[in-house]
C-alpha cells in the first residue's frame, strides 16, 4: 500500500489499517507515523493560507501493525504557530 493511499484514509476515516510491509520489528516506522499524524494535523487545520514550515514530534509509545486511531486538536492558534 502506498503513502498516497494511506493519506486518503486518514481523510476519510478517523481509524485506518497500517498494512505490514511498513514495521520495523514490532512497530511501525516512526516517519510514516509522524506523517500521518501531520497529514492528520493538516486536515484539521482546513488553511490554505498556512504552511507547515516545521514540525516537532515526540514518540511516547510504539504503534503496532493493526488498526490505529487517528485524531488532532488545536490546542492553541496565533498568527504564525499553531499547536
Amino acid at each position: 500500500m502506498s503513502l498516497v493511499s494511506l493519506y486518503q484514509q486518514v481523510e476519510q476515516q478517523e481509524s485506518i489499517d497500517i498494512p505490514s510491509g511498513w514495521g520495523q520489528g514490532r512497530t511501525v516506522f516512526g516517519g510514516l507515523v509522524a506523517g500521518l499524524m501531520m497529514q492528520k494535523a493538516l486536515l484539521t487545520l482546513a488553511d490554505d493560507t498556512k504552511h507547515l514550515l516545521s514540525c516537532s514530534v515526540t514518540f511516547v509509545g510504539p504503534v503496532q501493525q493493526a488498526k490505529v486511531r487517528l485524531t488532532s486538536e488545536i490546542l492553541r492558534q496565533g498568527k504564525s504557530v499553531t499547536t
